[in-house]
């Protein structure tokens, strides 16, 4: 399994782990590509093959397996496809049981259609029957549906007063990790476990979604009206603080470290009187 990047975890403002990040899931692409007639060439977007580098080439669909192409035709892959256009719950599943390692990137607000032709009246009362009883339940559903002629399978849960779809990737998709560095046997010390512990305790809370903003995307907005406006593409650099990471030399040190700082930074200031001796 192929690192995608090296990069570090920070833990505190003292203590951090170095890590290697790899993608926990497989993308899933189309096995259909079209291919020059003339030489067998792969064809690439902008229409010109990728072997004899000719442009506006007459072209051939195939799927690759292993080292040959097997030539398909359209109406081939359209016997493949699928028809279907509803959603279909195929089994109710406790929620924990939907791993967040089988997650996709889409997610889909539904709304009950009281206009449809068909089961618009009584739209409104099953979507809310169903909603609640899925929260009174904890139960999530297993949907199955067609979109574009290709199967999908997605997780039908509860968000607020709406039900929602998230696509799932199929099995095949997800990787186990092997990392054979896990299996060292390691002498963990009960004071760094302790101090661990109470370095998370420290920074115990509850997620609000709302205080957690893209940076990036918001200095990217600010360069873009500061253009518009006809200034300077000035952005303002963001200091990075000296952790003194070189004077904390073991792991003992730096959770010590790290507790003392998130005490101080958690205990008020006192404020001084006004006409009060420096």
């Amino acid at each position: 399994m192929k690192s995608k990047s090296n990069t570090t975890l920070d833990v505190s403002a003292l203590l951090n782990v170095a890590v290697k990040v790899y993608a926990g899931q497989d993308a899933r692409t189309s096995p259909v590509h079209s291919y020059h007639e003339g030489c067998g060439g792969e064809i690439g977007r902008q229409a010109y093959c990728k072997t004899c580098q000719e442009t506006d080439p007459q072209t051939v669909k195939g799927i690759t397996h292993g080292e040959d192409v097997v030539l398909v035709t359209d109406g081939e892959i359209a016997e493949l496809r699928g028809t279907g256009t509803g959603m279909e719950i195929v089994k109710y599943v406790p929620a924990e049981q939907v791993s967040a390692m089988i997650l996709g990137g889409g997610v889909d607000f539904l709304e009950p259609n009281i206009t449809a032709k068909a089961g618009g009246k009584t739209a409104l009362k099953a979507y809310v029957v169903l909603r609640d009883a899925l929260m009174e339940s904890d139960r999530v559903g297993i949907v199955r549906y067609t979109g574009r002629g290709v199967s999908h399978l997605a997780v039908l849960r509860v968000h607020g007063k709406v039900l929602v779809l998230q696509s799932l990737v199929w099995a095949d998709q997800v990787r186990v990790p092997d990392f054979e560095v896990l299996a060292r046997p390691i002498e963990i010390d009960p004071r760094e476990a302790k101090l661990c512990r109470q370095l998370i305790e420290a920074k115990l809370g509850d997620f609000h979604h709302a205080d957690y903003v893209d940076t990036y995307a918001q200095a990217v907005e600010a360069l873009v009206e500061d253009k518009l406006a006809g200034g300077g593409a000035s952005m303002a650099a963001v200091s990075s603080k000296d952790t003194g990471e070189d004077e904390v030399a073991d792991l003992l040190a730096k959770l010590e470290a790290s507790i003392k700082a998130t005490e101080t930074e958690q205990r008020p200031t006192r404020r001084r009187r006004r006409g009060s001796a420096a």
